[in-house]
């Protein structure tokens, strides 16, 4: 463990023992990304290597951590994480009052269109506009109930890299609901025109994603 109080927990591999909702326990090697508080729960955003993905973590259900390396027991969750500052507070819930699918949806979205609007390496403010109104457009479309955490989802945006395997995975879950096919392709568009060009790099995967949607 750190001995500085307030460091941030980025960059620890750990193995956590777990309680999901249901009660059931697991052991699961994370590499911590950061702490997030939400409505004065606190979280541990990490890497999953099981999963190979990343995953939220309520603080309340990890019972132990351990060294990754040797498997000695370090502390209680709630001792071990105790110092670590929380890197990213927020008064609105962590999931922004969606659903698991409804964030599993929206997730996908974005995903889709933040790799499109980045893979020629270049980042423009009228491409993030324009996922900036998906995201209103979706959430009016779905008849989300929660009030519209516009500044939280818009952080959470500019913090997104998705790589070529989340763009595919993202594609493949758009293709499969037909209420989030037609929004993404008509935001996928403009997207792409957003800064007046279209580069190599946007052509080919812009191709690659109608052919995915419409085979």
């Amino acid at each position: 463990m750190r001995e500085l109080a307030g460091d941030s927990v980025n960059g620890l591999t750990i193995i956590i023992a777990y309680r999901d909702a249901k009660g059931a326990a697991s052991l699961r090697q994370v590499s911590c990304i950061r702490i997030e508080t939400g409505q004065g729960k606190r979280y541990l955003r990490a890497f999953c290597h099981h999963r190979r993905a990343q995953r939220v973590f309520l603080m309340t259900r990890i019972d132990a951590v351990h060294d990754a390396e040797t498997g000695e027991e370090l502390a209680g969750g709630t001792d071990y994480f105790a110092p670590f500052a929380d890197d990213r507070i927020s008064a609105s819930p962590l999931g922004w009052g969606l659903s698991p699918v409804q964030r599993a949806d929206l997730g996908a979205g974005l995903t889709a269109l933040i790799f499109l609007s980045r893979c020629d390496g270049h980042v423009d403010a009228a491409e993030n506009d324009e996922i900036d109104t998906f995201t209103a457009s979706w959430w009016i479309r779905a008849e989300i109930h929660a009030p519209f955490p516009e500044a939280d989802i818009s952080a959470h945006i500019r913090r997104m890299a998705p790589d070529v395997e989340a763009f595919v995975l993202a594609a493949q879950r758009i293709r499969a609901s037909a209420a989030l096919r037609p929004i993404v392709a008509g935001y996928a568009k403009r997207v792409i025109e957003a800064d007046g060009r279209i580069a190599p790099e946007e052509h080919h995967w812009i191709a690659r994603y109608i052919d995915w949607m419409t085979n």
